[in-house]
């Protein structure tokens, strides 16, 4: 926070207004793809992981880690493709 608070007035001395506006909808963009690339993954871990670890119905466990893997390799690849 104290290099948010010093760097602002330098970045404004420093860049020219419509290169201040680039650098501030560069880092909205950033803002968002880390919001989007999370899609709530820890959360869903977090709730499912007991629910499906001990179910007695076979492959509930390979089908949970597998939903793991596919959600995070699909949220790799839609961030890594809208930055």
């Amino acid at each position: 926070m104290a290099i948010g608070f010093i760097s602002f007035p330098l970045l404004t001395r420093v860049l020219s207004v419509a290169d201040y506006g680039m650098l501030s909808l560069t880092l909205q963009v950033a803002a968002m793809a880390v919001v989007l690339s999370k899609l709530g993954l820890q959360n869903s871990i977090q709730r499912f992981h007991q629910e499906y670890t001990a179910a007695p119905e076979a492959g509930s466990q390979q089908r949970f880690y597998s939903t793991l893997l596919l959600g995070a390799a699909s949220a790799w690849f839609l961030d890594s493709v809208s930055v």
